[in-house]
């Protein structure tokens, strides 16, 4: 083996580590698994065709090169997509993207079984059908990620996105190299290099700047690379030992790569029943740190405004004008009888409807969200005097309301403004809507942040449960709305909730 292979067998070792690793963290974060399955399949294709077939000479090894080639594309814009957060708006686009590639990848498979498929495994036919894929993903996946640095405001986030961009510059430049005798053109066998290159941008992306959002334990990395080394070793050892012989060479790898996976899949299975284990417990604790969350908001309510009536009672000024912080008091207690019951019905969220000003909910829930904010958020009003009564579940949706202005209140620990506005819109059938957003010039969300937001038990805070969001979209959800959000790094968030009109004002 040349320095060039070695370069390639160097490549082929981080990327297996990189695929073990990120299959590790897959439960956990939406970019493990398209990382996962790239390096995975860059590894079949750099071990298929630039190691295997140049050692052995082997048609085989050729045609599983070009079977796994394809892949590659899809699943480095399947990456991008998710970094700048935009899997869900391009869903669409990504499901054409591997119809595209698997449609290749399977005509290409059919080597195995006709001459017609040896023939097109790697012909000029092949390689333009993969270039003018490859391309479309190129001017799908760069413009996202210059998009996502003009507008993200983080340093750290500004240098993943450049690795990001790099990494796939990269491997552009590298699947050109791979392409051009396909298609007639010659130019220097740079894979080695190129896929070295390659590994160790993805890896300082994933590792370094921390694109999984928390910090890699040393035993994972020293497991998820070890395992890489020891495989990739074990394949090359198969060529040494057996020589250039395909059959034997295919059934040692074969034997390899069945107990690489064994091992894989017996960690794999140990670390989910443990997990498993923690998280019953995990959510057991959630669901309390939420409960707290929801009693803690009324009861410094409730303390505020007994601390004001104690004052002025303190000062000698009469209590007489000041009827309404008892009613006040009196709400906020019935407000702490009805937790209880509304976890009874978190689960199977089924709205009591009556009609409802929706102006009324708000102000009742904002009545005393100034004591709770201790005086750093400046709290506004923009409500629309002439909405209908709807039909709403008054508890639910005022619930989801001060889940949505608690939210805003903790984003703005330096201090700012909420703004709170109702407002009736037509919607896109012809009827009518009722508005109800809450606004904050908080920091906003990172774009995959804002993408998990309404996720059940995703949250970015220490102490956090992950259900209050969750929460209000299923409150907005059983209500026939939606709810829609609307964030940029450094400037705010806008929480949009949407319900059903015309008025009812009878009991439902």
């Amino acid at each position: 083996m040349n320095a060039s292979l070695w370069l390639t067998v160097a490549a082929c070792v981080g990327h297996l580590g990189l695929s073990v690793l990120a299959a590790l963290r897959a439960p956990r974060n939406r970019l493990a698994i398209p990382l996962a399955l790239y390096s995975a399949s860059t590894v079949l294709w750099l071990l298929a065709g630039d190691v295997a077939f140049k050692l052995s000479h082997q048609p085989v090894w050729h045609w599983i090169d070009t079977i796994a080639s394809p892949w590659t594309a899809v699943f480095a814009l399947h990456i991008v997509v998710a970094f700048t957060g935009m899997a869900r708006r391009l869903r669409g686009v990504l499901w054409s993207a591997y119809a595209y590639f698997a449609t290749l990848s399977i005509v290409t498979a059919s080597a195995f079984v006709s001459d017609w498929g040896r023939r097109f495994a790697g012909s000029t036919a092949w390689a333009s059908i993969l270039f003018v894929g490859a391309i479309a993903t190129e001017c799908i996946a760069l413009p996202l990620l210059v998009r996502h640095l003009r507008r993200t405001p983080k340093f750290e986030e500004r240098q993943r996105a450049w690795l990001l961009l790099l990494a796939f510059a990269n491997a552009m430049i590298l699947a050109a190299i791979e392409l051009a005798p396909g298609i007639g053109v010659r130019l220097p066998d740079l894979t080695g290099i190129g896929s070295l290159l390659s590994t160790a941008l993805v890896a300082t992306v994933a590792l370094r700047l921390r694109v999984f959002d928390r910090e890699v334990s040393t035993s994972a990395l020293a497991f998820a690379f070890g395992l890489g080394t020891a495989t990739i070793l074990a394949g090359v050892a198969a060529f040494q030992w057996f020589g250039r012989h395909g059959a034997w060479v295919a059934v040692s790898l074969a034997a390899i790569g069945a107990g690489a996976i064994a091992a894989a899949r017996q960690i794999l299975i140990d670390l989910h029943e443990t997990r498993t284990r923690a998280e019953r417990f995990t959510v057991l604790g959630r669901f309390a740190s939420q409960m707290t969350h929801d009693l803690k908001n009324p009861l410094q309510a409730m303390r505020g405004a007994v601390d004001y009536l104690l004052e002025e009672r303190r000062a000698g000024r009469s209590l007489d004008d000041k009827s309404e912080f008892l009613e006040l008091l009196r709400q906020q207690v019935d407000r702490l009888a009805s937790v209880v019951a509304k976890y009874d019905r978190v689960a199977r969220i089924e709205p009591a409807t009556a009609g409802v000003d929706i102006n009324d909910v708000v102000r009742g829930v904002l009545a005393l969200q100034g004591f709770a904010a201790g005086g750093t958020v400046t709290l506004r009003t923009e409500l629309d005097d002439g909405l209908p009564d709807v039909a709403l579940d008054r508890d639910l949706v005022a619930a989801a309301l001060e889940n949505l202005v608690r939210n805003a209140f903790e984003a703005m620990t330096d201090g700012g403004e909420v703004t709170v506005r109702t407002a009736l819109d037509p919607d896109e059938a012809g009827g009518r809507r009722i508005l109800l957003e809450v606004r904050d010039t908080g920091p906003g969300m990172g774009p995959r942040t804002a993408e998990r937001a309404f996720d059940d038990f995703f949250t970015t805070k220490a102490s956090g449960s992950g259900l209050g969001l969750a929460f209000v979209r299923r409150v907005v959800e059983a209500h026939g709305g939606r709810v829609t959000l609307r964030t940029h790094e450094g400037v705010g968030t806008t929480f949009r909730l949407e319900f059903p009109c015309p008025a009812i004002s009878t009991v439902g």
